[in-house]
């Protein structure tokens, strides 16, 4: 059985030609980058300072492993290709190797560029939008970094 709402959408797509789906795919990319900054790549640096004090975070295993397993399973894959099914069921293998790359991003100050990524997806706010404002924007960011974002905070806060 066919829900109600697809069969609309599949009269709308049966109208429009390959060209108006780019236009319309276009019109979304301007209205949701539009706040964007052109620029350069460069990391910018999380702090200035680089001396190791005793409050100093420090990425161990057994931690990301413990951040990895609370991940949703059911997670669709991101921007870099990792889904939240490789993370939960992968974690023994994943987290000595994650671990190691969260303490030297820390140490060094950077992000890997795939993680700086995101995939924005519009979703309608309406049965049937007809302007980009009828749409909400939703960012898929990397689940590694959304993982070490985990650690961090949980340092702050203790």
């Amino acid at each position: 059985m066919v829900n109600a709402s697809f069969k609309g959408k599949e009269k709308l797509h049966a109208f429009l030609s390959e060209k108006e789906h780019l236009s319309t795919a276009n019109k979304l990319n301007e209205f949701f980058t539009r706040f964007e900054v052109g620029g350069s790549n460069a990391p910018a640096p999380l702090w200035t300072d680089n001396t190791v004090t005793e409050d100093s975070l420090v990425i161990r295993e057994d931690v990301v492993q413990c951040v990895f397993e609370s991940t949703r399973a059911r997670k669709c894959p991101r921007p870099d290709n990792t889904s939240g099914r490789d993370l939960k069921h992968c974690t023994a293998h994943l987290s000595g190797v994650f671990s190691s790359v969260f303490q030297r991003s820390l140490d060094t100050q950077e992000l890997p560029l795939p993680w700086k990524t995101s995939t924005v997806v519009p979703i309608p706010k309406i049965s049937h939008p007809f302007s980009a404002n009828d749409y909400r924007s939703n960012s898929l960011t990397s689940l590694v970094v959304r993982a070490l974002e985990e650690i961090i905070k949980a340092h702050i806060i203790n």
